[in-house]
């Protein structure tokens, strides 16, 4: 072979060899083009999470200020102090405007293995007697806890269960 030739073949050689990998290159630009499009997307809605997480930890510090804001206190662990809890509950169930079907005492844990007063609450009434009534509990100072909470089915009045937990302070009578 002569070195026209030689060049001839080298030319056509290059030429199908760049012929294949040209192909396959323009698939994966194709490819590559589509994958960066949806990295950029993702890029966007990213871009949107530290601001969420700096409204969520405003959010919890607004919160956290509030709970801190209120006075809550333990209930003393003192027969006067529960007499006076049952008052505040037979109050509150009276301005909501609920009836009062049965009310029993018990002294057992509460939230965590605190100790705790409990009260197993049976009254009647709608939502929104039941609503001021729930509202009517978290005023009150000692931090209670409803634990139970059972509305059976009726038209406007409905049988209400509760169990609720008044926390009480550590180390005194039971």
């Amino acid at each position: 072979m002569n070195f026209s030739t030689n060049v001839a073949v080298t030319a056509v050689v290059l030429l199908v060899a760049s012929a294949g990998v040209l192909f396959p290159l323009h698939g994966s630009i194709s490819e590559l083009e589509t994958d960066l499009v949806s990295l950029e997307t993702q890029a966007d809605d990213e871009s949107a999470v530290p601001n969420r997480i700096s409204e969520i930890n405003q959010d919890l510090a607004q919160l956290e200020e509030s709970q801190s804001s209120r006075e809550f206190t333990l209930c003393p662990d003192t027969p006067e102090a529960r007499n006076q809890f049952e008052t505040l509950l037979n109050r509150e169930i009276q301005s909501a405007g609920l009836s009062r079907i049965s009310m029993d005492r018990q002294v057992g844990y509460g939230v965590g293995g605190t100790p705790s007063f409990n009260i197993s609450l049976v009254i009647e009434g709608d939502a929104f007697e039941l609503h001021t009534f729930l509202r009517g509990l978290e005023s009150i100072e000692w931090l209670t806890r409803v634990l139970k909470l059972e509305i059976q089915p009726g038209d406007t009045e409905r049988r209400i269960k509760m169990l609720i937990a008044v926390l009480l302070e550590d180390g005194s009578e039971s």
